[in-house]
């Protein structure tokens, strides 16, 4: 696929969609540098493609480029205000740059609009977590894996699970939690890192090495 989409945008350089979807496999593959040159083309060729904006944004975030990521998102949203996917950009890339309370107010927003983002439920979570209220965490995740559709199949879901038990000191609970969330995708690499650190805890360098490489 990225062969053939690599020639296609080669072959009809205004070609948005094979821009777009080579952008999109590139972050897939996590080759950070080449999706965030593909879907900055596919953004500029068609500023109303709102999924360019997602997914540059989040290009950005992966690679810790959190101001950038802000800018691209506020810039989708002056296109579509009301873009949830958008709206939850904003609000992941406001917790990483340390604004929690910012990022609260817009995670409680989104749900506002869309009582269904699991994404929203995540930011919130997590911001309650940073916040050390274990208990208003893990109450939030667990509405999002009881009341949301697709919450219990979420593997992040799961994974913040693990790291509110882990903070209350439930060692077990939490490696149950991490351990669904693998099942879920086999690939999540905060489950596999927090499943490690508690290998390490219990002596079992091999499993921890095993999950880290």
């Amino acid at each position: 696929a990225l062969q053939r989409l690599g020639r296609a945008v080669e072959l009809l350089p205004s070609f948005t969609e094979a821009w777009y979807n080579l952008g999109r496999l590139q972050l897939k593959l996590n080759n950070l540098q080449q999706a965030k040159v593909s879907l900055k083309k596919a953004k500029d060729l068609d500023p109303k493609r709102i999924e360019a904006y997602v997914g540059l944004g989040l290009a950005m975030e992966r690679g810790g480029e959190f101001s950038p990521a802000l800018s691209v998102y506020e810039l989708g949203l002056k296109q579509d205000p009301t873009n949830v996917d958008l709206l939850n950009g904003v609000a992941r890339v406001l917790r990483n740059k340390g604004q929690v309370e910012e990022a609260i107010k817009k995670a409680k927003a989104i749900l506002l609009v869309n009582s269904n983002s699991l994404d929203a439920y995540n930011t919130l979570g997590l911001c309650y977590l940073d916040r050390g209220e274990l208990e208003l965490a893990r109450f939030v995740f667990l509405k999002a894996e009881g009341s949301v559709p697709g919450g219990a199949e979420s593997a992040s879901i799961q994974a913040n699970m693990g790291l509110v038990f882990f903070r209350m000191g439930k060692e077990f609970a939490a490696e149950e939690r991490f351990n669904a969330a693998r099942q879920l995708d086999p690939d999540h690499v905060g489950a596999m890192t927090n499943l490690a650190y508690l290998k390490l805890k219990n002596y079992d360098f091999e499993g921890a090495r095993a999950l880290l490489e």
